[in-house]
């Protein structure tokens, strides 16, 4: 179980004046209202999101509602087709955990007919940090509003 906080402060002279619209806290990613509009654009009342009050300590301390998101949708989307993934080491659960061990840019990969109409996903096989994945199109969109403050991995492709 994971206690998500009621309230985030970020004291990092990085991020300046500007808040960015998503990043990473603990075990999810928390997202601006802009963002949660565009998801609930697209998969509305699909993901959990936790409201949770950001900080911004700078000398202009201001405070911003964001949401703690936490990706409902759990596939079985990552195939070895390509030769990208590996089974996870010996002793680890039996339902079919593998990582992501990729020797080269377009040897990840995802299926499209599992994924369907998704826009963002967890995929359960992975034991990896980063198993959310969102979709090409989904990211496109996200790209086009400029949501900004993710970091992508954009080896894994759609097949």
């Amino acid at each position: 179980l994971t206690r998500i906080p009621e309230a985030i402060t970020i004291s990092d002279k990085r991020v300046g004046l500007h808040l960015p619209d998503m990043f990473n806290f603990s075990a999810s990613f928390v997202i601006s209202q802009r963002f949660k509009d565009l998801i609930d654009e697209h998969e509305p009342d699909v993901h959990q999101l936790v409201p949770v009050t950001v900080e911004l300590d700078t000398p202009d301390p201001r405070q911003e509602q964001y949401y703690s998101l936490w990706v409902m949708p759990v596939l079985e989307a990552a195939t070895d087709k390509l030769g990208g993934i590996e089974p996870a080491a010996e002793g680890y659960p039996e339902w079919g955990m593998v990582e992501a061990a990729p020797r080269g840019p377009n040897d990840l990969a995802v299926l499209k007919e599992v994924i369907g109409n998704r826009c963002i996903w967890r995929d359960r096989q992975l034991y990896t940090r980063k198993r959310e994945f969102f979709s090409d199109q989904f990211f496109e969109h996200m790209k086009r509003v400029g949501i900004d403050g993710w970091e992508i991995d954009a080896i894994w492709q759609e097949i």
